[in-house]
């Protein structure tokens, strides 16, 4: 769980970086870019939260 959490992070860094490399994506992309942060922010949390607390439950 936690390694698939790792690459869908890897993974949207590298789709981040490959996005700034083209200028009119750039400007389309800033657009979209802080509510998707937030949503992929609030999503690692959920699921490093949930990864924690799951043996605790048992």
């Amino acid at each position: 769980m936690a390694m698939s959490v790792f690459i869908i992070a890897l993974s949207w860094f590298g789709f981040v970086s490959l996005m700034f490399c083209f200028t009119p994506v750039q400007k389309a992309f800033q657009l979209l870019r802080r509510p998707l942060d937030a949503g992929l922010g609030a999503y690692l949390i959920f699921v490093g939260i949930s990864h924690v607390a799951a043996p605790l439950i048992g």
